[in-house]
């Protein structure tokens, strides 16, 4: 019998977090559901422990996509596509009960929306400056998605509920729905949803992921982010679908220079106390903002927020990735996505 909602999982060697993802969508209040968990080049325990759950468990064969390969195939052929919805999911993530039951009554609700996606929550039990830091800037990327109702920069991986009726247009349009030659896909799918002309969304329903713990994660992940929006942005021409996307990529050059030239007066003894006063209490406000957003808020976190010496050194390190991408795409210098790094 055919499910209304079918629900995709890649994962390759999740056999740590498997369960407590399948778990947390078999607690959902919205039952009529068909979970399905893509195996790609699983060399664990994570098939076999899936499959002591109501799940199918696909193994992709042959799959040179990654995450995005791992999607098309379980999609095409578990019958996913004869679902009403479609919800992309990571592996490494939890949903809150009622996640499915809202995302499913707002697109039954919003015809001219094509998905909608959840907001971006920290599962991390381990909290140090890197997560609690992620902690607030997940905040913020939550604030950025109700600006941006209707037109949100990405529907992402974390977790998307899509039209079935729309992924099969795409799929008929251009032979494959996730792009399997990109690494940052669900971005990718997001653009040509947009030029398809449907309007995205986010919803009010909170999806759990683990954070990078370390620096050297946080690197190579926010690096594919970056550098991976660089290549859909060249992929597609400037349209009103992605103009907000590239002014984004220009605004941030923009304080990037402006940062290096204050800097520079700062060094060389200028009087600019009160520029620095007024740059101190913008950041401020701004991170007191995400704070109703963020996932744990407690006195560390108004700590870190108040002291702003910690955002701008955590910022100083997303500035070197985003010019650290920049440079590596002029130079052409191609990003490998390894097998074992969904996220």
């Amino acid at each position: 019998m055919v499910k209304k909602v079918s629900i995709i999982i890649p994962a390759h060697n999740e056999e740590k977090i498997i369960q407590q993802c399948i778990e947390s969508i078999l607690q959902q209040t919205y039952k009529d559901i068909h979970i399905i968990i893509s195996c790609d080049n699983c060399t664990d325990r994570t098939a076999e422990l899936a499959r002591e759950y109501p799940v199918t468990v696909y193994k992709t064969v042959n799959n040179k996509g990654k995450r995005s390969g791992a999607i098309n195939q379980a999609i095409t052929y578990t019958g996913a596509l004869d679902s009403k919805y479609i919800i992309a999911f990571d592996a490494d993530s939890t949903l809150e009960p009622k996640a499915i039951e809202k995302a499913v009554n707002f697109l039954a609700t919003h015809t001219q929306y094509a998905s909608t996606c959840s907001f971006g929550k920290v599962l991390n039990t381990k909290q140090n400056f890197l997560t609690h830091m992620q902690n607030l800037e997940y905040g913020r990327f939550n604030t950025e998605r109700i600006e941006t109702q209707g037109r949100i920069l990405v529907s992402h991986g974390l977790c998307s509920v899509f039209r079935t009726d729309v992924l099969r247009r795409v799929l008929y349009e251009r032979g494959f729905i996730y792009d399997e030659n990109n690494i940052i896909e669900d971005y990718e799918l997001t653009q040509y949803i947009k030029h398809m002309g449907y309007k995205l969304s986010v919803n009010d329903f909170d999806a759990y992921t683990d954070v990078p713990e370390d620096f050297k994660t946080l690197y190579n992940q926010r690096k594919r982010w970056v550098y991976g929006s660089i290549t859909v942005l060249k992929k597609y021409p400037i349209t009103k679908h992605n103009i907000l996307d590239r002014l984004a990529h220009i605004w941030n050059w923009i304080m990037i220079i402006i940062s290096f030239v204050l800097t520079i007066l700062i060094v060389i003894n200028l009087n600019f106390n009160k520029i620095m006063l007024i740059v101190a209490g913008l950041s401020l406000v701004n991170s007191l903002i995400r704070i109703p957003f963020a996932t744990w808020k407690n006195w560390k976190v108004y700590g870190l927020s108040l002291l702003i010496l910690p955002e701008m050194i955590y910022n100083l390190f997303m500035t070197f990735i985003f010019v650290s991408s920049y440079y590596d795409y002029i130079i052409r210098k191609k990003l490998i996505l390894k097998n074992d790094n969904y996220a």
